[in-house]
């Protein structure tokens, strides 16, 4: 595991996470066959790291590919390893039969929003709405109610 722990280091800021818990979700990924985590180094010195995840459609035939970490060195920023980075995780997923790509970033990060644009990733702000619920401790939560159906289903207004 200790080999691991240059790659973690560049998710200590963005990620907030340990060394130890990054290593041991890179080894995680690592066996999983739908995941794949990628290094870019200059003669081992680490200059980025991308995380990529295929899931399969329900909707159509395919899959979809989600970046879910992607993380450059300050001092190799604008010099092409984050578009290699996003080439070599899109590579990924079209070899497992995605048909799109998607990726998330914090409404603060501008600046990412701006290089996935220049990626030819298109904004889906106003069309498409991301919800998400903690599953605290892997127990799923109470189900969800919605009193408008139960009253509905019941004979009621709703």
């Amino acid at each position: 595991r200790s080999t691991l722990f240059p790659y973690t280091t560049l998710f200590r800021s963005p990620y907030r996470n340990g060394q130890e818990e990054t290593a041991g979700r890179i080894e995680i990924w690592a066996e999983d066959p739908s995941s794949a985590a990628y290094v870019a180094d200059d003669g081992g010195e680490v200059l980025g790291v991308i995380a990529v995840q295929v899931c399969a459609l329900f909707e159509r035939a395919g899959s979809s590919g989600r970046i879910t970490a992607l993380v450059v060195a300050d001092r190799a920023r604008r010099r092409g390893v984050g578009a290699h980075l996003v080439a070599v995780a899109e590579s990924f997923a079209v070899a497992r039969g995605c048909l799109r790509m998607e990726v998330t970033s914090a409404v603060r990060r501008q600046d990412a929003h701006e290089f996935y644009r220049r990626c030819g990733y298109v904004d889906q702000t106003g069309r498409s709405s991301l919800f998400r619920r903690d599953l605290l401790n892997g127990v799923a939560p109470s189900a969800c109610t919605d009193v408008q159906d139960a009253d509905h289903e019941a004979g009621g207004e709703g």
